[in-house]
């Protein structure tokens, strides 16, 4: 019998995160954002924050701060900012209010809440700086050092209990700056991966597909016909425009009119979106977002 070692068989670096000890620096331009990244230079972590604390579901604290000067970030100028435990910035509503709607852990893992988030940016439902999102608890905390240019928020950052045996802290920061620019630094992460980048829901290029009205099976009701069926891709969104026989109701007194779109994957998944129209109103179709972007014309 040989007996050995299998470790010996997996190569992988003992430090995935390969971002220690940098500086990201984030310029704005008229195409998005340049980047330049260089060596961390130390920095203050300033004031604990306490005061704004709000919490909700996914173990998720976040601490509404008033900036102290108008940020420039995904088509509009903010005077608030949440900074979440998750490791990230969010404008406009706190971490804990969009967790549930983006399937918070899916089986995908890590990069399945990348992709959720780059769609529900995309379509304008979140705006976020993700210095280092991760599933961090309640146990971490943040500080904020102010200056009447820039605002540097630093994280020291540990796993909630149940994710993760080893709950070494990590500490990274990110600064905004009244010129719009943003910095993400990271003097000491030990996570092996997490999220970092911008997400702002910039508008982006679409290239259409498909309008070939060909495949449409439409029942014996002509009010619920649909006459015409438009893709677009968007970036990683797909949008479906049905031109429509007549305008959709808000509800249907009795009974469920139903709009689907079957997406052939070639693989066993959920591949049917749509939405329903009953007596409660408009609801979403089998599968739950991301993704489902339907949108009619009469």
């Amino acid at each position: 019998m040989l007996t050995f070692n299998a470790r010996n068989l997996v190569l992988k670096a003992a430090r995935p995160f390969s971002l220690n000890g940098k500086d990201l620096r984030f310029t704005p331009t008229k195409e998005g954002y340049s980047l330049v990244i260089t060596d961390a230079a130390p920095a203050a972590k300033g004031n604990k924050l306490v005061d704004g604390l709000t919490t909700g579901p996914g173990f998720n604290n976040a601490w509404k701060v008033t900036l102290p000067f108008p940020f420039a970030f995904g088509g509009k100028t903010w005077t608030e900012v949440y900074v979440n435990t998750k490791g990230n910035l969010m404008f406009g509503l706190a971490e804990h209010e969009a967790w549930t709607s983006r399937d918070p852990w899916a089986d995908g893992g890590m990069r399945s809440i990348a992709s959720a988030l780059d769609l529900r940016s995309s379509d304008g439902q979140e705006k976020m700086i993700a210095a280092l999102w991760n599933t961090f608890g309640q146990d971490s905390v943040a500080y904020a050092d102010v200056s009447a240019t820039s605002v540097r928020f630093t994280w020291e950052a540990v796993k909630q209990s149940y994710y993760a045996d080893d709950r070494r802290g990590s500490t990274f920061a990110a600064t905004l700056a009244a010129d719009g620019s943003v910095v993400l630094s990271y003097p000491d992460v030990k996570e092996p991966d997490g999220i970092v980048g911008l997400f702002p829901g910039t508008a982006v290029p679409s290239h259409p597909l498909d309008d070939d009205a060909s495949g449409i099976v439409n029942g014996a009701d002509p009010s619920v016909h649909i006459l015409g069926l438009t893709l677009v891709e968007e970036d990683t969104l797909l949008h479906f425009t049905l031109t429509m026989q007549q305008a959709l109701p808000s509800v249907e007194a009795v009974g469920t009119r139903s709009y689907r779109i079957f997406i052939d994957t070639g693989r066993n998944s959920c591949k049917e979106f749509g939405i329903g129209i009953g007596p409660a109103g408009v609801t979403p179709g089998l599968c739950s977002e991301p993704p489902r972007v339907i949108r009619y014309k009469v």
